[in-house]
């Protein structure tokens, strides 16, 4: 009897465990493609861990990565949304942010 128990103890902590970690990816998986600059990264993040591969089959950007005023995430500055004000070159991770920075500062 005390066996059956202890095997059942262990039973339903593996099955909790597997349902708390199945909770987090899913939870995270639905708040990132709930962000619209995230979907774009989503598959990068995704099969590369985050992280950039020299075995990657896409080529490897020139450029520096920059920060957008808007969300903070950081962009090339080959790939961004740009807006040149006063001489200055800002960038954006997506047309969203650029038309959101446009219309809270009084742009076009």
């Amino acid at each position: 009897m005390i066996r059956f128990l202890f095997l059942l103890l262990i039973l339903a902590i593996g099955f909790l465990t597997v349902l708390v970690l199945l909770g987090r990816l899913l939870g995270q998986a639905v708040r990132l493609l709930g962000k619209p600059e995230a979907r774009k990264t989503w598959s990068w993040s995704w099969h590369l861990g985050g992280r950039q591969s020299s075995h990657s089959s896409q080529p490897m950007l020139d450029g520096k990565m920059v920060r957008d005023p808007v969300c903070g995430m950081f962009v090339s500055t080959e790939l961004s949304h740009q807006l040149t004000e006063q001489g200055q070159t800002l960038h954006f991770c997506s047309r969203e942010c650029l038309e959101r920075y446009q219309k809270e500062s009084g742009h076009s």
